[in-house]
C-alpha cells in the first residue's frame, strides 16, 4: 500500500480542527433548527390531520368509508402528532 502524505495531512487537519472546543461545540444551532422544523411540522400536521379526520368522518357518515378506517386515520393522527411525547416518555423510562 502506497503511503499518501497529502491524505494523511488532510485527515490530521480535519481532526485537529474538530478537537478545538469552540468548533466542536458549534453544533448547537442545528439542534435549534431541528427543534424549529419539528414544531413547524407538528403545526402543519395538526392542521392537515384535523381536516383529514373531519373529511373521513363525513365520508363515514354518508357511507363512503367504514368507521374502522376513520378510527385508523384518527389513530395515525395521534401517533404522528404525539411522536415527540412518545419518544420523551421512553427516554425518561429508560434513564
Amino acid at each position: 500500500m502506497k503511503f499518501n502524505s497529502r491524505k494523511l495531512l488532510s485527515v490530521l487537519a480535519v481532526v485537529s480542527v474538530a478537537l478545538i472546543p469552540e468548533i466542536a461545540l458549534a453544533a448547537a444551532p442545528w439542534e435549534n433548527t431541528a427543534t424549529n422544523i419539528q414544531k413547524e411540522l407538528v403545526t402543519l400536521g395538526g392542521i392537515v390531520g384535523v381536516i383529514a379526520v373531519i373529511v373521513s368522518g363525513f365520508m363515514a357518515w354518508f357511507g363512503k368509508m367504514t368507521w374502522g378506517r376513520v378510527a385508523q386515520i384518527a389513530g395515525g393522527f395521534v401517533l404522528v402528532l404525539g411522536a415527540a411525547a412518545i419518544v420523551e416518555f421512553f427516554k425518561t423510562a429508560v434513564a
